[in-house]
């Protein structure tokens, strides 16, 4: 046998081997569309559409695809203990897989051991902030089930937390599976599908996404199922049974529309009018501290935010500088914060160190000043300027959901803080009480005086303009 012959021998009887370990651990045999999602080397994947559609084994089979190397350890989160626990979760069908095989379950650590050893992990995240708890983590796969029932930024955390030896093979991969539904429908939309809507799947050179439908589901009775379906409201039916992401904005806390209610600058003045400006601030530590400006005028209807600033591990010191900048800025009217708890602390280092009035915040009756807001946004009233500054508060506005159907509590995965810094600016400001621009006889000589010259700057313009 030539020596060509003989390498090519070797890689099948090696490509024969690994099949084979995958068989003892994977007792079923994968659709097409599993077995892509398996089989990719890409490192973030996300295989989402129709309930029952095989995505659940799909993950499970992805994240024992590699137990074959010794230090590979895998983690598989849900966001409830709870749901790991379900008959049809997780953790059951990794039992009804691997009991009879040579892995050895630890129920305490909830992590499978095996003869190379490899090890899965299944994992929750109870709480926003639950994520920090694996800072020191590494690991070389790392799965979500039902990613829309995580935020962004535990998502994006945990990924961080993909690592190897630097000699090692093992491949890093993300994957993830989820219904086009729950609280994270926006931002799970936009990061993996939602230029890619057009097509059933795509994949890009770090991030896939595959389409399942319940024809990728080998073991279901789809006719039988989709009867069963057919009975839901067209939304969730169209979501659970065929896979669209259709959008329901219902469920989410503020109704902003990128399309309505972001402009490019603020509108010009006169000279006889002016912006006043607002400052918003909610503190934190551990979570982010968010400043939000807001400016509005007597004579110009509505309210713009122009400008944000969100960011984590700031001390009083940080943010009583950071506030002094942008008050030599804009010169804000009033400066309004959560004084309550650790903002205590921090307004105090304001006023001590640069003399800010801080006032206390309006938070009585959260859920009401949503309500207004939310009229506002609903009314053109309310804009949020364009541009890289105040992007956090963009991404806050567009995805933050609800806690439940209730309405009653903001979901406590995701974050709320520049949305909150906004609310309390936004209670503060009086742009609901401007007014007309009143006649001349009810203005002050100066205003009288700036408001010619304005308007005699116009006449100059159009007539250059015409002589042009």
């Amino acid at each position: 046998m030539t020596e060509p012959a003989v390498r090519a021998e070797l890689v099948r009887r090696a490509l024969v081997r690994r099949q084979l370990e995958r068989r003892v651990w994977v007792p079923i045999t994968p659709s097409p569309k599993q077995q892509r999602f398996i089989s990719l080397d890409v490192k973030e994947c996300l295989i989402g559409g129709a309930t029952r559609s095989g995505k659940t084994d799909a993950l499970l089979a992805a994240a024992l695809r590699d137990v074959r190397y010794p230090g590979y350890t895998a983690v598989i989160f849900r966001s409830t203990i709870a749901e790991t626990r379900l008959p049809t979760g997780l953790q059951e069908l990794a039992h009804r897989w691997l009991d009879d095989t040579d892995a050895v379950w630890d129920g305490q650590a909830r992590t499978w051991r095996f003869p190379s050893g490899a090890k899965l992990v299944f994992a929750y995240l109870k709480e926003r902030d639950s994520h920090l708890m694996y800072k020191g983590s590494e690991y070389q796969f790392i799965g979500f089930d039902e990613l829309t029932h995580f935020g962004r930024v535990q998502y994006q955390y945990l990924l961080s937390r993909l690592n190897r030896p630097r000699d090692s093979e093992i491949p890093l991969r993300a994957r993830a599976t989820t219904n086009p539904d729950g609280p994270g429908f926006d931002w799970v939309l936009e990061y993996f599908a939602a230029t890619h809507l057009e097509q059933e799947s795509w994949s890009g050179p770090d991030r896939c996404y595959l389409h399942a439908s319940l024809a990728d589901n080998p073991t279901l009775d789809v006719q039988g199922y989709s009867t069963t379906l057919d009975l839901l409201d067209v939304i969730t039916r169209r979501r659970l049974r065929d896979g669209e992401w259709v959008r329901d904005a219902s469920a989410l806390v503020y109704g902003f529309d990128p399309r309505l209610n972001v402009c490019a600058g603020l509108p010009e003045l006169s000279r006889s009018d002016g912006w006043r400006h607002v400052l918003g601030i909610d503190y934190g530590y551990h979570d982010a501290t968010a400043l939000v400006m807001l400016a509005y005028s007597r004579y110009q209807p509505g309210i713009y935010a122009v400008d944000c600033h969100e960011e984590s591990g700031l001390t009083p010191s940080d943010v009583a500088t950071l506030v002094d900048d942008w008050s030599l800025r804009y010169s804000p009217e009033s400066i309004v914060a959560d004084v309550g708890g650790l903002g205590k602390g921090y307004a105090t280092e304001s006023t001590q160190r640069y003399g800010h009035a801080i006032h206390a915040a309006e938070k009585r009756d959260k859920l009401g000043n949503i309500r207004l807001l939310n009229g506002d946004l609903q009314h053109h009233r309310l804009w949020v300027l364009d541009g890289p500054a105040l992007e956090p508060l963009r991404r806050e506005l567009a995805e933050l959901p609800w806690k439940d159907e209730q309405h009653l509590a903001e979901h406590p995965g995701f974050p709320n803080h520049c949305t909150d810094a906004l609310l309390y600016g936004y209670r503060e400001a009086y742009h609901w009480a401007s007014t007309a621009k009143p006649a001349e006889d009810q203005m002050s000589v100066e205003e009288i005086r700036l408001d010619r010259l304005d308007r005699d700057a116009a006449r100059r313009q159009a007539a250059e303009w015409e002589d042009y």
